[in-house]
């Protein structure tokens, strides 16, 4: 209940469309304005309460972004200072992405199959990938797993684990690196 409540916004007011239309027709004015009303405050507390799992998505995606904006600072400020992924801090993160920001540029990135189950998001990602000087390397899927922490009311990347590059398997986020340092 509480997902529906809070997680789905157009469902809910399908709902209370359908809800309101019915006591239209076969209800008093007074019961028609209650169920106006209540439909109004349910969509207002579903537009106004952020649930862990909209904030996860919408961190994942302002991270994603950050990336295709080549804004290391942006995105240094949404990873935890105690990040650690395949070996790797947060500060070796940043300086292979501003390294890689030096040498390729990402285009066109699409995002589907989110499963979230807070703090973890799975996604896939089809990015198109050019370098500075617009040679075209094409279109690269991904497979991702991150795990994000709670902390200060905001959540913050405390692991990235890529899954996949292309639909094969990958041992984990330095085999991108080497991957792409190879490009390069």
């Amino acid at each position: 209940m509480k997902a529906l409540l809070l997680e789905h916004f157009f469902t809910l007011s399908a709902i209370c469309l359908l809800t309101s239309t019915i006591i239209f027709f076969y209800a008093s004015r007074k019961t028609f304005f209650i169920a106006i009303a209540t439909s109004a405050i349910l969509l207002a507390i579903n537009h106004f309460v952020v649930t862990d799992k909209e904030a996860i998505r919408i961190r994942t995606m302002q991270l994603i972004q950050s990336a295709k904006e080549e804004n290391s600072e942006k995105i240094a400020q949404m990873i935890a200072d105690d990040f650690n992924s395949d070996g790797l801090n947060k500060s070796q993160l940043l300086e292979f992405a501003n390294e890689a920001f030096a040498h390729l540029k990402l285009k066109n990135i699409r995002v589907w199959g989110m499963e979230i189950n807070p703090p973890v998001i799975r996604f896939v990602t089809l990015a198109h990938i050019v370098s500075q000087s617009d040679s075209d390397y094409g279109s690269i899927r991904s497979d991702w797993e991150l795990t994000f922490e709670k902390r200060n009311n905001n959540w913050l990347l405390k692991k990235a684990r890529p899954l996949s590059i292309n639909l094969k398997p990958i041992n984990g986020i330095r085999d991108i690196f080497s991957a792409a340092q190879a490009v390069w």
